[in-house]
């Protein structure tokens, strides 16, 4: 039961420092697309807390992210990436067109099935 207790506890803390590093001002900031002369920049596709489905990665580590469910954590101007975390250990710097917002039903029903499991199959 005390396992059980500081897993939880773990798993708040990692969340709340997500949350409070999404928070910060530098998050927040908005980015600016590579721009050349004449050109507007854009204001972010993606907000600090956003949940996002990562996808179209190719390189070997990439396809492993494929389908994960992550949250935007902020915008790193510097590499044009979104930093977006997919587990408390797991954290990857994303271009913009490798990751996708999701229905809150979408996520709501990954969840559930990812609790209960497989639906049990019928009996012959």
């Amino acid at each position: 039961f005390g396992h059980k207790v500081s897993l939880l506890r773990s798993r708040r803390q990692a969340h709340q420092r997500v949350v409070s590093k999404a928070m910060s001002p530098v998050s927040r900031s908005k980015p600016v697309a590579a721009a050349g002369p004449g050109v507007a920049a854009t204001e972010p596709a993606f907000e600090p807390l956003q949940c996002v489905e990562v996808f179209g990665l190719t390189s070997e580590e990439g396809r492993r992210l494929n389908g994960k469910i992550g949250v935007v954590v902020r915008y790193l101007p510097e590499s044009r990436r979104y930093e977006v975390h997919t587990s408390p250990q797991e954290v990857a710097n994303l271009r913009g067109a490798n990751i996708r917002t999701l229905d809150p039903k979408a996520i709501a029903a990954r969840s559930i099935a990812a609790l209960v499991g497989p639906a049990p199959q019928p009996q012959a």
